[in-house]
């Protein structure tokens, strides 16, 4: 929703947007970039619209830009705790791997072990049966 301000923010810079536009392209910017001879232009200046709306606009983006960049660093706090709890979770989720495989394992020597155990009962119980045939 567009405040009664950023409309006439915005209704003041489409107005005086040939005139910024001719000083900012006038402006020869520095190599590294450094705002501050820009910076020291405007502020030299005598207080007219434009460099009211050019302080009112750079007053809003330096408002924008602190609340994205607030909301950047919450969010990468929030990916980093989470990249950090998946890391965990994967660890967790290794050692439940390797602690099945070795359940399973486990159940394959003691159901191999109870197979051949029963044989083994199997054939005593025959003989037993064969012991009790030949006495009787």
């Amino acid at each position: 929703m567009v405040t009664d301000l950023q409309a006439q923010l915005i209704t003041a810079f489409q107005q005086s947007w040939q005139n910024l536009a001719s000083a900012i392209r006038g402006h020869q910017f520095p190599d590294d970039l450094n705002p501050e001879p820009l910076q020291s232009s405007i502020a030299s200046t005598t207080d007219t619209p434009e460099k009211k709306m050019v302080c009112s606009l750079l007053i809003c983006y330096d408002v924008k830009f602190g609340e994205m960049k607030a909301q950047l660093e919450s969010s990468n706090n929030k990916n980093s705790k989470s990249a950090s709890e998946l890391v965990h979770a994967q660890g967790q989720v290794i050692e439940l791997n390797k602690a099945i495989s070795l359940a399973q394992q486990e159940i394959l020597h003691l159901s191999q072990s109870s197979s051949l155990k029963n044989q083994q009962l199997e054939a005593r119980l025959l003989d037993i049966s064969n012991l009790k045939y030949k006495l009787s």
